[in-house]
């Protein structure tokens, strides 16, 4: 996954995902200590695939909500512990 620093950024595509908790270090700080689930790795490659389709850059952000149990994580599965966070396709806005 790439990582995209710039000030003027234009969003592409923004939606929320159900990010199971466990999996929080390694999307926003790539640590993988606790180990990274095949589920995971799929969900990754999935979302890298189509931010590259688009020649976008990734942006994943926690939102400022409660962790919550759902029986339907967009990641697993199974039923675990979720935060909701905002996902951003992004490209550099054209110079005018």
């Amino acid at each position: 996954m790439k990582i995209v620093y710039n000030v003027n950024m234009e969003t592409i595509e923004k939606f929320t995902a159900r990010i199971p908790t466990d999996c929080l270090p390694y999307l926003i700080n790539g640590d993988d200590s606790g180990g990274i689930e095949d589920e995971l790795e799929e969900w990754i490659r999935k979302l890298d695939i189509h931010a590259k389709r688009r020649k976008c850059g990734i942006i994943i952000s926690p939102d400022d909500t409660e962790e919550y149990f759902t029986w339907h994580p967009d990641i697993y599965d199974l039923g675990c512990t979720v935060q909701d966070c905002t996902i951003l396709l992004v490209r550099p806005e054209k110079i005018k």
